[in-house]
């Protein structure tokens, strides 16, 4: 009974936190909220309203990455984005689910990697243990189950690969717009 008392009140400390993120409107200071709870979080980073953090911890983010409206961020085993990386909206990013294949229905997951100039197009969902190296592309409605190569361009349920992309990458990304989408 006690141990379900302490988890709802972490769950609710947790949802407060989220109404913080979300309330907030300038950067700076949903940068500094993430900071302040011990997330590494880079110069420039845009993390749009209505996102929801699955965790207090756990999200490291480099800098002038982008994660747009309605955005999960599941960092409970730990979510490492590089820099100007492109996350659209209603994205849903996933390190901790349940073992179908135990009697207990046990949790099991592991850490996110996306890497440097990665783009992840709207509604793509991203499981636990996936590695987006550098440069990869996903497109939008893909489920991505497994890592994805340097400037691999992914699409589909599940991701497959389409093609390659350019390599010569050195933009810098600023969506810093309050109200924007």
């Amino acid at each position: 009974m006690i141990k379900r008392l302490i988890l709802q009140a972490y769950l609710f400390a947790l949802w407060l936190y989220n109404i913080a993120l979300s309330a907030v409107l300038l950067f700076t200071f949903r940068r500094a909220i993430l900071r302040l709870v011990g997330n590494k979080i880079g110069k420039k980073v845009a993390i749009h309203r209505c996102v929801t953090v699955r965790s207090f911890q756990g999200l490291e983010i480099g800098d002038g990455t982008v994660v747009n409206y309605h955005t999960l961020l599941d960092a409970r085993r730990k979510i490492k984005i590089g820099r100007h990386v492109n996350i659209a909206h209603d994205v849903a990013i996933y390190t901790l689910g349940h073992d179908i294949d135990t009697g207990d229905f046990r949790s099991s997951g592991s850490s996110v990697e996306i890497g440097d100039y990665c783009v992840i197009f709207a509604k793509v969902i991203i499981m636990p243990g996936v590695k987006l190296n550098k440069g990869a592309v996903v497109y939008p409605g893909a489920v991505v189950c497994r890592s994805v190569g340097e400037f691999e361009v992914v699409g589909g349920n599940p991701a497959k690969f389409i093609r390659m992309r350019e390599r010569n990458l050195g933009y810098k990304l600023s969506y810093e717009f309050w109200f924007g989408h």
